[in-house]
């Protein structure tokens, strides 16, 4: 079957979507006290979805030989003596609380970093209101719409990251009140002031939970089954947690 897209479509649907995609981790293993990760970006044209496969070892820059020995590694685990999964239950692996409140945890702790700092610090392209006559005002506002990735990628209570594969992934809005203070100087006195964040509130819409977990008797994947309760139940508990610390004055 031949590809229905070109090369330049893929790659234009792959610049036009926020951070190239939508992540999946696809491996990870620590060698030689370096995290090393391969995961993929996904973007879907016309219903057929395109994998760009990356590759990254944090902390080094010779990535080639530890991507081969992580792949290495992987089979030689799968030659070890099976350890039971921590979470069957019957004949199916469900999602446990325990796994499900350290998902929250992990959220919470990682939204209200976002909360401190939404935009690492460059509000370069922040804008004021502007009135009908084209006279801007000193302040204005922004609403962000972004996803949280990498949520509890190093594992969850009974299932450890090397026996796994762990894509969860939050998307969460946050609305910005700023006010701009520039002065510009003169001769004598350099710039100064900027702009400055009066009010930060966060709160995620929906999350996505996919686990696998490796069975070493079988040499397969099983995935582990999330219900919409709890789904329901993450989002609500970290827009609990997060809603009433999300105002920030700064100035």
């Amino acid at each position: 079957m031949s590809n229905p897209h070109t090369y330049e479509q893929i790659e234009e649907a792959i610049n036009k979507t926020p951070k190239g995609g939508k992540y999946r981790l696809l491996l990870q293993r620590t060698i030689d006290g370096h995290k090393c990760r391969a995961y993929a970006r996904i973007v879907t044209l016309d219903g057929t979805e395109y994998w760009n496969i990356e590759y990254r070892v944090l902390g080094l820059c010779d990535v080639h030989s530890r991507v081969i020995k992580m792949f290495d590694d992987r089979q030689d685990e799968r030659k070890r003596p099976h350890r039971p999964l921590a979470i069957l239950n019957g004949n199916d692996m469900k999602l446990t609380d325990e796994q499900v409140q350290s998902i929250v945890d992990d959220i919470v702790s990682k939204m209200e970093a976002i909360i401190e700092d939404p935009c690492d610090g460059d509000y370069s392209d922040f804008e004021c209101y502007e009135d009908e006559y084209g006279r801007c005002s000193n302040y204005g506002s922004r609403t962000l719409n972004e996803t949280l990735d990498e949520i509890c990628i190093d594992g969850l209570p009974g299932i450890p990251a090397d026996d796994s594969d762990i894509y969860i992934s939050a998307d969460y809005v946050v609305d910005i009140d700023f006010h701009d203070d520039y002065d510009p100087g003169d001769y004598w006195t350099p710039p100064s002031g900027g702009i400055e964040l009066d009010k930060v509130k966060a709160y995620i819409e929906d999350v996505d939970v996919e686990i696998s977990v490796l069975n070493q008797e079988t040499d397969g994947y099983e995935d582990v089954e999330v219900s919409d309760e709890q789904i329901e139940f993450i989002v609500e508990k970290v827009n609990e947690k997060i809603c009433p610390t999300s105002k920030k004055v700064v100035a």
